[in-house]
């Protein structure tokens, strides 16, 4: 900041200062200044705070200016420049203080910041008031008798002062307008709050009544309200609108005596309590925005897992089917070597390229059904048999398990039997499984193994079972076997069974592995039958 700006913020600081001493000079005891509230000290907090402690000049300045515009100088100059220097050292203090202790923009937003601000105003009020008043008694301009009353008065004159218009301030100075925010709902619902504090007012001078502030607990009504539906901005501005309109009405309007001590505990009072709901909804506004980021954080999360298991789960259902392609075209292109052409054999090699374009197209079905459930998360439901079902599954693993001389045994129900089931999904657990268990089994041509495929009606529901005559799970993996990237495999991704058990829960089933009956293990599976006579969804 330059010299001339900074003489600037200096000139307008001590006009500002001794203007708001001016207009708060109200109801004061004897000559001396101490009056109900005492806001000038809020702006010095202001000044240091946001322009540093440096400025502590300006302070002293306008303090001396503030004694001889509105109070003529009461003391001795000597006097008047003790006075200056303490309340300059006072709150240079408080505003070191404040910089440790509040957040770096030094908004009041938590509950502890609040209760921080509060405690150092309270702690570096009282050695200034204590300060002035000892000052102005020494030359026996006050009488020694109301000394500490006299303390007490000018500390808690200073205080509400400073936590009525230095909050204020704070906030102004970090807030930024909502997109929105001045709708004509809101300004009509501004309107009614303001007209409340002037009703409150009313009631609290306006009424009669034989105790001295008998209504004033009326004034907790508007400043609740704009606090809890504005939060801390809102309390700052009605609290101020309240304690203005009350030094106001004290100096305007007859009323019942009261003392200054008593209208100062009751504008305090008032104070806190509207800072603190002010707070109070800040956080709850804070808590709430945080819970939605966290939401749209694990939302992102969540989408990016799922884009990732869909990449593995693409990668582990398309290797089988691309692996058989492979296979198929081979077994063409050593059909044509060994020179077996259309001419020839023409049956078998359209056989071999029909089951290759067949492993194509399911290829394709995987895709497209696994695109589907994991971006809307269902599945497309047709009625069809159990037989098909396993057939379909079984039927891209032929070559494999003749290769590996493995047997296959079909424990089926004799009459159809018919579910409503994302065919190809579940195809693809049916599948998955048996190719586990040939794994299950060993190496090429190792021979003696016996796959059994079950499936039973019962109870409305078909039992689907899997078992092989392998060694069965190790224990250190059967805990965990539906656990994603959970594998004895090498080269295996360990997503294969965990997206079996999605797929067989998303039809409302539900999937589970135990010792096979022959040696080995064997998975079973449960998925609603179709009651016939009953209306298929």
């Amino acid at each position: 900041m330059g010299v001339g700006q900074a003489l600037l913020v200096v000139g307008a600081f001590i006009a500002s200062y001794v203007a708001l001493d001016w207009v708060s000079y109200i109801a004061p005891i004897a000559p001396f200044g101490i009056t109900p509230w005492n806001p000038p000290p809020a702006l010095s907090i202001a000044l240091l705070l946001f322009f540093g402690v440096r400025f502590w000049p300006a302070l002293f300045l306008a303090t001396l200016a503030a004694e001889y515009v509105v109070r003529g100088l009461p003391a001795p100059l000597l006097f008047n420049f003790l006075i200056a220097g303490a309340t300059s050292l006072g709150y240079v203090g408080a505003a070191l203080a404040l910089r440790r202790l509040l957040p770096p923009n030094f908004a009041i937003v938590t509950r502890r910041n609040l209760l921080a601000f509060l405690a150092v105003v309270a702690c570096f009020a009282l050695p200034v008031a204590a300060t002035y008043v000892f000052v102005l008694t020494s030359p026996t301009l006050l009488p020694r008798e109301d000394l500490w009353r006299n303390i007490l008065l000018y500390w808690v004159g200073d205080v509400i002062g400073i936590i009525t218009l230095a909050p204020l301030l704070l906030t102004i100075a970090n807030w930024r307008p909502e997109r929105g925010a001045w709708t004509t709902p809101r300004l009509i619902e501004a309107a009614l709050q303001l007209a409340a504090i002037f009703g409150a007012l009313w009631i609290v001078f306006g009424v009669q009544a034989t105790d001295e502030f008998r209504f004033f607990y009326v004034l907790f009504l508007p400043v609740i309200w704009v606090a809890l539906r504005h939060g801390i901005l809102g309390a700052e501005i009605a609290i101020l609108a309240v304690q203005i309109g009350l030094v106001v009405a004290v100096e305007t309007v007859d009323h019942p005596p009261i003392t200054v001590l008593e209208l100062q505990m009751l504008m305090l009072t008032l104070a806190v309590t509207g800072l603190f709901l002010g707070v109070l909804l800040n956080e709850r506004s804070a808590a709430v925005a945080a819970l939605r980021a966290r939401d749209d954080e694990f939302a992102k999360m969540m989408r990016m897992a799922a884009l990732s298991e869909m990449s593995s789960a693409l990668a582990h259902e398309l290797n089988q089917p691309l692996a058989a392609v492979s296979n198929y075209v081979r077994a063409a292109n050593l059909m044509l070597d060994q020179g077996v052409g259309m001419a020839q054999d023409p049956l078998l090699l359209r056989e071999t390229l029909v089951k290759a374009v067949g492993e194509v197209e399911r290829a394709g079905k995987v895709i497209h059904r696994l695109r589907d459930f994991y971006r809307a998360g269902g599945t497309k439901l047709e009625r069809a048999t159990v037989e098909d079902l396993v057939r379909e599954a079984v039927q891209p693993l032929q070559l494999r398990l003749a290769r590996r001389k493995i047997a296959v045994e079909l424990n089926l129900p004799k009459q159809p039997v018919h579910v409503m089931a994302d065919k190809v999904q579940l195809a693809a657990v049916i599948y998955n499984l048996v190719a586990n268990a040939i794994d299950a089994l060993g190496a090429d041509d190792a021979g003696a193994g016996v796959i059994t495929i079950g499936a039973t009606a019962r109870n409305g529901q078909v039992d689907f079972t899997v078992s092989d005559t392998g060694p069965g799970l190790s224990p250190d993996i059967g805990g965990r076997v539906f656990d994603a990237f959970a594998t004895t495999k090498t080269d295996g991704l360990g997503l294969g069974l965990t997206i079996s058990k999605s797929i067989v829960e998303a039809h409302g089933g539900h999937i589970a592995v135990r010792p096979g009956a022959k040696g080995g293990a064997e998975f079973a599976f449960s998925i609603p039958a179709v009651v016939e006579g009953a209306q298929s969804p």
